[in-house]
């Protein structure tokens, strides 16, 4: 964790270098720009339902002179029926394992920014909707993949918004489970760009905790994985389907019964032990052989 305030030369978009390096120092250390790992967990959501209306074209009617809309009145305002979905959450940066800061900019002509303990994240909003794979290739973002972006954008606070989109099957599933209340928790993993310092990327293990930069604005995030965990029932439920014998005609009830416990069906079976008599007295009439064999 930064504790002191730190002063970052910015060399090139990828990499911010030490503007102040020790005299014993070979060379200033750096901080590099790439796509970091980012883990955190979430308990508890709110579901949003943004619904469309219309849509108006307001920039046209202010390019428009007062003289052509007192000759003509154009129609600025059409139907734009749609919806959208929407899970937001917001969770302390105390409870997550790394720490990102924002820069600070200290002199803009010599490209001098700097870091310190107030400028760490202190809260995390996270804005998951649904949304449409890329046509084309965007930055970091392969045509076909789910965009997102992380910033902090009010200046008077460190909170870091994350808006990220996922495929309408993820997102519709999560907002089922939370619905029905029955989430315990969701486990986002999500890749962010950002700097990441060099001594970190060569000395820490993967489990260490670490401190990402956040430079501008905002930057390019994406969700990579979102593991959504269902809370345990603590016992075995058993379905009131009626018993069944295991066999050619009814072997598909089980695959498609509609009854699980924590996604395993579960069933009350019952094994069919007529075929095992004829082999019990096959057995015995093996033994009976063998005892006259050994008495000759």
């Amino acid at each position: 964790m930064i504790l002191s305030e730190e002063k970052l030369f910015l060399k090139d978009s990828y990499t911010l270098v030490e503007a102040e390096p020790p005299e014993d120092r070979s060379r200033p250390l750096e901080w590099r720009r790439s796509l970091n790992y980012f883990r955190f967990e979430a308990t508890s959501f709110i579901i949003d339902t943004t619904h469309w209306v219309n849509e108006s074209d307001m920039v046209s009617d202010i390019l428009r002179e007062s003289v052509e809309k007192e000759r003509e009145v154009v129609p600025l305002v059409k139907c734009a029926v749609k919806q959208k979905i929407s899970v937001s959450t917001k969770i302390s940066f105390d409870g997550i394992r790394d720490s990102i800061y924002k820069t600070s900019e200290k002199n803009k002509d010599d490209k001098i920014y700097s870091i310190s303990r107030q400028s760490r994240a202190g809260n995390l909003i996270l804005n998951l909707s649904e949304g449409e794979p890329r046509a084309e290739d965007w930055g970091v973002f392969k045509s076909g993949s789910y965009y997102g972006s992380a910033g902090f954008y009010d200046d008077d606070n460190c909170d870091l918004t994350l808006d990220i989109t996922a495929s309408k099957e993820a997102l519709h599933d999560l907002i089922k489970i939370i619905s029905s209340n029955s989430l315990d928790k969701v486990i986002f993993n999500i890749v962010i760009s950002s700097f990441s310092y060099e001594v970190d990327d060569a000395l820490r293990d993967w489990y260490h905790p670490r401190d990402l930069l956040i430079h501008g604005f905002s930057t390019q995030a994406a969700l990579e994985t979102m593991v959504v965990r269902r809370k345990s029932s603590g016992s075995l439920v058993v379905s009131n389907a009626s018993s069944s014998t295991i066999d050619d005609d009814n072997e598909d009830v089980l695959s498609n019964d509609s009854s699980h416990t924590n996604g395993f069906l579960v069933k009350d079976v019952i094994l069919d032990t007529s075929a095992l008599k004829s082999i019990k007295f096959a057995l015995w009439a093996l033994v009976g052989v063998l005892f006259l064999i050994l008495l000759k």
